[in-house]
């Protein structure tokens, strides 16, 4: 898990981090090197399986434990940025009769858990719970009879329900095999129905920016398809069959992360995907996905024109350079894709050889073009309806901040950051999506 400054926070069943004593749970630099200014000194009595950070960088822990520190904590601990112990978090009994696979934070500072456990703080809660920001119960989030099974992945969506993955086949009464959606208030969402549920358990979930769903775990089949371990979920449930992991999995995978260009990596017991050797870790991009799309190009009346199958929710930026290798590749065009067949072009390729590629751009920042005209410098960036975009600046690179600028909300359009008073003989830019 990563906190806002990039630093990696670690957990699991180790007892010291690059020969320095770390009970379970420590933080890195970015660079892997141990953060020694976080220690959580004694830490936790067992496996610490789950870690959140909250939006003011206090640290939610959670795994198979009782004590952490020594003291008692059932399943489920906060931590000041420094590692120590937070005491306003106050969790009462905590976890009981079992354990905590994994937790997320709602944006309001609430704190979604899930397991295997039959109670929390004394109240009946079966493998789900929510609890407030201080640690008690939550007794406004009611799941009933909850998953019949345990809960391993939580995850959240921009409209605050919440995707459930797990061991579990039926969610209070109703048949759900292994992936549910829940209303905000903890009931079950009727609307979130595969009519094929995944064929066995969901270890791993994540919410796209978009508010489609990528799942990872021990599933072959998924929606009436033969599907290997790794799918996304369009917002409704339904299988999004433009992502395709394709088939030769040597093993399951239970863990995934996407990237911002879209790509996701993916971890398992995996040894090979595809005929392809992977020892365990694998980055998928799938051409079925737009990364890497069909294209059709023709030179007409002095113009170039490529045409592609375009996807939503990803941008199309053609490049060219004149020389191969190329030690840069120029931008030309953009468009954000539609599911239509998209053409963009080169009007004027006044040279006598021109090589072109197609790049997809999935919200990550790119500046598309730059340039300053008196006091006043901008830069046109791809901008996705789901993110904001902001530029920061320094003066100087050894300054120890970047000062931040009005920033913009996406609409899947081409948009302008400025700023007004670049009346200065340098200055650094860069941008990011929020």
């Amino acid at each position: 898990r990563l906190d806002a400054s990039g630093r990696i926070l670690l957990g699991g069943d180790f007892t010291s981090v690059n020969g320095t004593n770390r009970n379970r749970l420590a933080r890195l630099n970015s660079d892997g090197s141990l953060d020694t200014g976080f220690d959580p000194r004694t830490g936790a009595n067992g496996p610490v399986w789950t870690v959140g950070v909250q939006s003011d960088g206090k640290i939610l822990v959670g795994g198979p434990f009782t004590t952490f520190n020594g003291v008692s904590r059932n399943g489920l601990t906060r931590l000041a940025s420094t590692g120590a112990a937070d005491d306003a978090f106050a969790p009462g009994a905590g976890v009981t009769n079992g354990y905590l696979n994994t937790l997320a934070i709602q944006s309001n500072g609430r704190i979604l858990i899930g397991g295997a456990f039959t109670n929390y703080a004394g109240t009946a809660r079966t493998n789900i719970a929510r609890l407030t920001s201080s640690g008690s119960l939550d007794a406004t989030f009611n799941p009933g009879a909850g998953p019949d099974g345990e809960v391993t992945a939580l995850a959240l969506q921009s409209d605050g329900r919440i995707i459930v993955g797990g061991f579990f086949e039926n969610f209070d009464g109703v048949s759900r095999k292994h992936l549910a959606r829940l209303n905000t208030n903890g009931t079950l969402d009727v609307t979130f129905n595969l009519t094929n549920q995944p064929s066995e358990v969901v270890q791993s979930v994540q919410v796209l920016g978009d508010d489609r769903i990528l799942i990872a775990g021990d599933f072959l089949k998924l929606g009436g398809l033969d599907w290997n371990y790794v799918a996304r979920l369009n917002t409704n449930g339904a299988v999004d069959t433009t992502f395709d992991p394709g088939g030769g999995w040597s093993e399951a995978a239970i863990g995934l992360a996407a990237q911002s260009d879209g790509r996701v990596a993916v971890g398992g017991y995996f040894t090979q995907i595809g005929g392809i050797a992977r020892g365990h870790v694998a980055r998928l991009h799938g051409r079925a996905d737009g990364l890497s799309p069909t294209l059709a190009g023709v030179k007409s009346a002095g113009n170039y024109q490529v045409s592609f199958q375009s996807l939503t929710n990803l941008a199309y930026l053609l490049e060219y350079t004149d020389v191969l290798p190329a030690r840069r590749w120029s931008p030309l065009a953009i468009v954000f894709g539609d599911g239509a067949t998209r053409t963009l072009t080169d009007p004027a390729p006044n040279t006598p050889q021109r090589f072109y590629r197609l790049r997809t751009i999935y919200s990550e920042p790119y500046i598309f073009s730059s340039g300053k005209t008196g006091g006043t410098f901008q830069m046109s960036v791809p901008a996705f309806a789901w993110k904001t975009y902001v530029v920061e600046y320094k003066n100087s690179l050894s300054d120890a901040v970047w000062t931040p600028l009005p920033g913009v909300t996406g609409d899947n359009t081409l948009k302008v950051l400025s700023d007004t008073s670049a009346n200065v003989a340098q200055r650094f830019y860069r941008v990011r999506a929020q």
